[in-house]
C-alpha cells in the first residue's frame, strides 16, 4: 500500500522514516518538518522553525525531532506538544545537518559555513566547534553508537572525535582532495 503525505505549501527538501518504519518526518522549503504516519499518511505532528528548513531528523528515542535551517539555526522539538524545546543558533550560514547522541547529551550540526558544531542539548550552548584548527568541515555525522563524531575536512582527513575526552581519537590521511561523504560501519 502507498500512502501520500500532504500538507506542505512548498517544496520537500528532506523526508526520512523513523528507524522502526512507522513514521515519516519531512522539512520543507515552508518552515515546517510534519510527523507523518507511515501506514495511513495521517499528521500526527507539525514542527514551525520559522526559516526554509535543510532537513530534520528524529531524536534517537523518536521523542524529538532536530531540524537544521537556511537561517543557521538548528530547532529541538517535542513531538507530542510540537513546542519548540531548544535553538542552536551559532551558524553563520544554513544550516544543513543536525543530528543528536545516542544518549540525547549533545546535538551536532554541520552547515555550509564549513563548520561542524557540538551543543549541550540542554542548554544550547555550543561546547566545540570544529573548522579552523583542521580545515574547513565537509561532512558531520555521529558514529554508530551515538557516541563519537565522525568528521571529514577539506583537506582531505577524516577524523573520529570523542566528546566525553574532548579529543580526536583516531585519524585517517590518504586523500589528495576533500572528503564530501562518509561512513563507518
Amino acid at each position: 500500500r502507498i500512502c501520500s503525505c500532504a500538507g506542505h505549501k512548498f517544496s520537500l527538501r528532506s523526508c526520512i522514516m523513523s528507524p522502526d518504519g512507522k513514521k515519516i518526518l519531512t522539512a520543507s522549503k515552508d518552515g515546517t518538518s510534519k510527523l507523518f504516519c507511515a501506514s495511513s499518511g495521517e499528521c500526527l505532528g507539525s514542527f514551525d522553525a520559522e526559516a526554509v528548513l535543510c532537513g530534520a531528523n528524529f531524536s534517537p528515542d523518536l521523542s524529538k525531532v532536530l531540524t537544521a535551517a537556511q537561517d543557521g539555526v538548528a530547532k529541538l522539538f517535542d513531538t507530542h506538544s510540537g513546542a519548540c524545546l531548544q535553538e542552536f543558533p551559532d551558524h553563520s550560514a544554513p544550516v544543513l545537518s543536525a543530528t543528536m547522541s545516542f544518549d540525547g547529551t549533545w546535538v551536532l550540526t554541520s552547515s555550509s559555513d564549513l563548520e561542524a558544531k557540538l551543543f549541550e542539548t540542554n542548554t544550547g550552548k555550543c561546547l566545540r566547534s570544529f573548522s579552523e584548527e583542521n580545515g574547513f568541515v565537509t561532512c558531520a555525522q555521529w558514529a554508530p553508537g551515538g557516541r563519537q563524531l565522525l568528521l571529514a575536512f577539506f583537506s582531505g582527513k577524516v577524523a573520529i572525535f570523542d566528546p566525553a575526552s574532548d579529543r580526536f581519537v583516531q585519524e585517517f590521511v590518504g586523500h589528495t582532495d576533500c572528503v564530501h561523504s562518509m561512513k563507518l560501519i
